[in-house]
């Protein structure tokens, strides 16, 4: 068996809050006060891992949207405009749309003006 993220996020605070952090209690006040920080951090990033795949997904399409605005206007020699159609062949099989994941991750829809990178309007 392979556990999830989640598991093995909520064994490690079990173990960190059940049996490491008690036995510290009293020990030293830099190892209690480290525990204690490392079971906020671990809180924080269990309550953001659903997150994570998300902004990702927003991020790479944001990255594909940056890709086709460069080869839109990119100039140069042969090897220069080979590298930019590469790019271009990369970006237009590598992820869907930035409005496609706003939209089916957060519920956005509609396009804005601008691009958030500030690039042509879409």
């Amino acid at each position: 068996m392979n556990p999830s993220l989640d598991d093995r996020l909520a064994s490690m605070a079990r173990a960190m809050g059940e049996v490491i952090l008690p036995a510290l209690i009293g020990a030293e006040g830099l190892a209690e006060e480290q525990t204690s920080l490392l079971l906020g951090h671990r809180n924080q990033l269990r309550s953001q891992i659903d997150l994570v795949s998300r902004y990702e997904a927003v991020q790479l399409a944001g990255y594909i949207e940056l890709a086709r605005a460069l080869c839109d206007g990119a100039e140069g020699d042969s090897l220069t405009m080979a590298s930019f159609a590469r790019l271009r062949e990369f970006a237009e099989r590598a992820a869907p749309s930035r409005l496609a994941v706003e939209e089916r991750f957060f519920g956005i829809s509609g396009r804005r003006s601008k691009p958030s990178w500030g690039g042509p309007p879409g």
